[in-house]
């Protein structure tokens, strides 16, 4: 019954749209064929008559591209696929082998697959899945296709509440979308999992004020699991305690139509960032080695992660586009540690290191500019310069290396130094580009201090070129 309803409803509607077609068909075999916009006004008005009747039968308006029982949903994809070139050294910064890992080679970045939709305005929904991951790491739950499984439910006025798996409000560059990025890689800090570009589980509440005297700045607040360790996704993972990790972001727009300031646009778009983070990771009083010189004695670890961030676009009128963005992101983890039941010399021990944290920090600063007025159809905002520098310090740890250096306060730092320089040809805007970078990578630093715990300078420079295409 379901079937011949849903026949005969398109049966009606193809014949509607003969009917309104045919007298004019044949006053066009006749000679007589009507202006351009006389037919464009028709098929308009057709068009209407045609979505007019399917409403009454229940059936969405002929624009929407997919019909669902309830509500309304959207399909989008975003596929990436790089070839990278890798500067061949065969072994780490610790002269280990390296030779499985530092191979030229094809890879599916991304293959994402995107649903949206809404059931009520008030109610949204999100759902992507990327089968690339699959092939991308050995670590099980972040390996897992599912990416964004999340619920908006809009019903407070200028607030949304989120709720389900889906990236953390921290950072700039790790939350802007991926199809979207200026080069085919984030920075290091953004690739950090404490940092924008993981996803996790939790809840959180966006306050966006549009159209409001408080429209200048934007406010999100969340709840997530944060499992996992120093190091691991947090996302498709059950928590391993019964904390929580805080986070909190404030985006302030000092300049652009909803800028604080200028907000004709003489002085571009200009806003920053503060994100916050604060939680713990394992679970309380539950030691896993009595070995005191191993970091993570104990499962239960106190950490944090701070970051400020800007961006600013400028349009000239006639010659093209001038974007700056930056960050600045530090992250700290510090075992807390329970004594019951230790040796009175594994304490002793714990002494000569006062103080565990693995500190890592870092920054990047990105310049680029996007061709315009050559007057030049296949240049004029088609092609786009990129530069970046980035600087990011693996660990700051007093006592890493206990059997070297035991004394109070002293600090390993290894660094890893990488300028970027890209280019961009926008076939179609982001919908349909090619990203050619080359990653100038020095790591560690080279000094004395490095030199004695048996680090070298690795030669693992990279060119990565990026077809793409989204909708």
């Amino acid at each position: 019954m379901v079937r011949f309803r849903g026949t005969a409803i398109t049966i009606a509607a193809c014949a509607a749209w003969a009917m309104a077609l045919i007298p004019g068909a044949l006053e066009a075999g006749e000679g007589d064929a009507k202006p351009a916009t006389e037919a464009k006004t028709a098929d308009a008005d057709v068009r209407k008559a045609v979505d007019d009747y399917l409403k009454t039968k229940g059936v969405g308006d002929t624009k929407d591209a997919v019909t669902v029982g309830t509500g309304k949903m959207k399909i989008g994809a975003l596929l990436q696929i790089w070839y990278s070139y890798n500067e061949n050294d065969n072994k780490t910064t610790r002269g280990q082998p390296n030779e499985g890992n530092d191979n030229d080679s094809f890879r599916i970045r991304r293959a994402e697959i995107k649903l949206s939709g809404e059931i009520t305005p008030e109610v949204k929904w999100t759902v992507m899945i990327d089968p690339a991951r699959s092939l991308a790491t050995t670590d099980t739950a972040a390996s897992s296709v599912m990416q964004d499984a999340y619920i908006e439910l809009g019903f407070i006025k200028y607030h949304t509440i989120w709720i389900g798996q889906g990236k953390r409000p921290i950072g700039r560059e790790g939350n802007w979308s991926s199809g979207r990025l200026p080069l085919p890689e984030r920075a290091m800090l953004s690739r950090d999992p404490s940092n924008g570009d993981t996803r996790d589980l939790g809840i959180k509440i966006v306050g966006e004020y549009k159209d409001t005297p408080a429209d200048w700045f934007t406010w999100q607040l969340g709840f997530f699991q944060g499992a996992g360790w120093l190091g691991q996704a947090h996302q498709n993972r059950p928590d391993d305690n019964d904390d929580k990790d805080i986070l909190s972001r404030l985006v302030v727009r000092l300049f652009g139509k909803q800028g604080a300031l200028f907000r004709d646009g003489r002085a571009g778009d200009f806003e920053i960032g503060f994100s916050r983070l604060d939680g713990k990771q394992g679970e309380r009083r539950r030691r896993v080695t009595a070995t005191a010189t191993t970091f993570g004695i104990y499962e239960d670890t106190w950490h944090y992660a701070m970051g400020f961030d800007l961006e600013y676009r400028y349009k000239f009128k006639e010659s093209g586009e001038l974007w700056l963005a930056g960050e600045y992101f530090e992250c700290s983890n510090r075992p807390a540690y329970n004594t019951a039941g230790l040796s009175a010399a594994t304490l002793a021990s714990i002494r000569f290191q006062p103080d565990q944290r693995v500190n890592q920090n870092g920054w990047y600063a990105l310049i680029a500019y996007k061709l315009g007025g050559t007057g030049v159809k296949e240049l004029d905002n088609k092609i786009e310069w990129v530069y970046r520098y980035e600087r990011w310090d693996n660990i700051i740890r007093p006592g890493l290396f206990p059997n070297t250096d035991l004394r109070r306060g002293h600090f390993d730092v290894f660094k890893t130094e990488v300028h970027t320089a890209g280019i961009n040809y926008y076939i179609k805007g982001h919908n349909a580009k090619i990203q050619l970078a080359y990653d100038f990578v020095n790591d560690p630093n080279g000094t004395r201090k490095t030199d004695r715990h048996g680090f070298r300078e690795a030669r693992n420079d990279v060119c990565r070129l990026n077809v793409q295409i989204t909708f």
